[in-house]
């Protein structure tokens, strides 16, 4: 199983996704609210698998966001059942290399490799005993607003539409009741507070509409959005101003699906700088 055909195939079916749910500003990502995770660690999978699940759980209506590669369900006493077919992701593995310098010295000298492996779910497996499947508690279960009100970002309510303003390191946003829930709310100001990350992870700003550099960044921020949501276990936010970045993010792409990777990448870091002005307690596992 080659790495870079699973990493194509990722790629592919997520601008799939994407391109179906274009008329309605549907992206892939919106109806999941939970991070899928590792039934038999309690670690939750990140970044470009994170999406690879979310969009294996739509597809086949999986009611359990818990996952296991074939050894660890048999390990645990549960059986993949026949005929199953798993879903293939991609970790990434430090591989050393030693080569001898002119002075026939020898050098040590490292870099990731990706590595493609195969997992199934929880409903595609049959037997699985009482305690098998490690129960995972969200981190910040019932406590969103917590989550929020420990990020340090400056925020002006009831100012105008949602919207970061790199120069002055703001962020506005319409009055409460303009959203239909609380949740809402929460979703969109997520969006805004990944934009509000850039700054201090180093993501470039510059961009205008209509540049590539404009349409990944707010691609960034759509997923760590995503992410984000499920981390404090609320359902992300559909948003209709999209529109104008679809055919772009689907150009994009299609010209280099390996952006997709990149952007993932940078959407989990964001969602992890926020998460650390919280200080939670560590996953629960039981």
């Amino acid at each position: 199983m080659n790495a870079n055909d699973v990493m194509a195939d990722i790629v592919q079916r997520v601008i799939d996704e994407i391109d179906a749910g274009a008329q309605t500003w549907h992206m892939p990502w919106t109806t999941q609210h939970t991070l899928p995770y590792n039934a038999t660690t309690g670690h939750p999978y990140r970044g470009i698998n994170t999406l690879a699940l979310w969009l294996e759980t739509i597809h086949h209506g999986h009611s359990s966001n818990a996952w296991a590669t074939y050894k660890q369900w048999n390990a645990a006493g549960a059986q993949v059942r026949k005929g199953e077919h798993g879903t293939r992701l991609i970790r990434w593995v430090e591989h050393d290399t030693n080569r001898p310098d002119r002075k026939q010295e020898s050098t040590s000298e490292s870099r990731l490799l990706p590595v493609a492996f195969v997992v199934f779910n929880a409903d595609q497996c049959d037997t699985i005993p009482n305690g098998a499947i490690r129960q995972v508690t969200p981190r910040f279960e019932g406590n969103f607003a917590h989550f929020f009100d420990a990020i340090p970002a400056t925020i002006r309510w009831g100012t105008g539409n949602p919207a970061y303003l790199p120069a002055l390191d703001i962020i506005v946003m319409p009055d409460w009741d303009a959203f239909h829930t609380t949740a809402a709310g929460h979703a969109t100001l997520a969006h805004e507070l990944a934009h509000w990350t850039a700054l201090r992870l180093g993501r470039d700003l510059t961009g205008r509409f209509g540049d590539d550099s404009y349409a990944v960044e707010e691609l960034i921020a759509e997923l760590s959005a995503a992410f984000t949501c499920a981390e404090v276990g609320i359902p992300p936010a559909i948003r209709d101003d999209h529109a104008p970045y679809l055919n772009h993010w689907l150009r994009i792409l299609r010209a280099e699906p390996r952006t997709l990777w990149n952007i993932a990448s940078q959407a989990q870091t964001a969602t992890d700088h926020l998460a650390t002005y919280s200080q939670p307690a560590a996953r629960t596992v039981r």
